[in-house]
């Protein structure tokens, strides 16, 4: 088994693990405000020392790349470069979205729409659909107004409802699908939307509309560590030196210098 470190730093509840495998050995979780940068580095020693082991030991490196804040992801981006490139290991980009998915997988739901707070009324969102492989992306991670996310959800059905009528069908059919008339079922509880923001905002998105179910959640580093897994057994890996965190959009005040 290899092991993988990985670094999850999208928002202010960061996280570090180390898998041997798909074998969680430790995870260590933080809050943190503007001290990332003090937290990170300390944070993968204590991990280190509590599991015995050391940096020397870790076979590649995953690292959330994003969306999600702008500092937290250049912190984590940045150490795990360092770190790839100083031990001579394997480095995995992890969506942030598909992480936060990725950890919504024991909540029994076959749709997952992923979100996270953008701000100023926006939301990072993607969705995801439940194979007996995995998930698999439905729709890219993007960035939605906040009152155009019921339209984002309804485009996430469609394309799932669509995929009734292809080679691989969904995990599970009945009862949470209509197969007669490939529809969705309201208040089946195959949806989910899965995030660190305020769902209660999200309007008509209400388990009485769509039937879905809404879940707060963080992306955690045990997740980003499982998907850079199923990466690196592809050979799917990224030069430290041409990894850059994935921001989706420009900060705010490169907004007002363009202006």
């Amino acid at each position: 088994m290899s092991i993988i470190l990985s670094i999850e730093t999208a928002t202010d509840q960061s996280s570090v693990a180390l898998m041997d495998g798909l074998q969680l050995v430790w995870e260590l979780s933080m809050h943190h405000g503007r001290d990332l940068s003090q937290k990170l580095i300390p944070a993968l020693q204590q991990m280190m020392m509590i599991t015995g082991g050391s940096l020397g030991d870790v076979d590649a490196v995953g690292v959330s790349v994003g969306p999600g804040s702008f500092t937290g992801l250049r912190v984590g981006v940045t150490v795990a470069k360092t770190l790839a490139y100083s031990l001579g290991v394997p480095l995995a980009a992890v969506s942030t979205l598909h992480a936060l998915a990725e950890g919504s997988r024991a909540r029994g739901s076959d749709l997952i729409v992923a979100l996270l707070d953008a701000r100023r009324r926006q939301l990072f969102a993607a969705a995801f659909a439940r194979y007996s492989d995995g998930l698999h992306r439905l729709q890219p991670d993007t960035i939605v107004d906040l009152e155009d996310l019921p339209a984002f959800v309804r485009g996430a059905i469609g394309s799932y409802e669509a995929i009734l009528g292809g080679p691989s069908p969904p995990r599970t059919a009945d009862p949470l699908w209509a197969p007669t008339a490939h529809r969705f079922k309201v208040g089946s509880g195959a949806l989910a939307l899965v995030g660190g923001c305020s769902l209660a905002l999200l309007g008509d998105l209400s388990e009485d509309s769509l039937g879905c179910v809404t879940v707060a959640a963080y992306p955690q580093a045990r997740d980003v560590a499982g998907i850079a897994h199923d990466l690196l057994s592809r050979r799917e890996t990224i030069d430290p030196a041409q990894l850059t965190p994935a921001y989706i959009r420009r900060s705010y005040a490169e907004e007002k210098a363009g202006e």
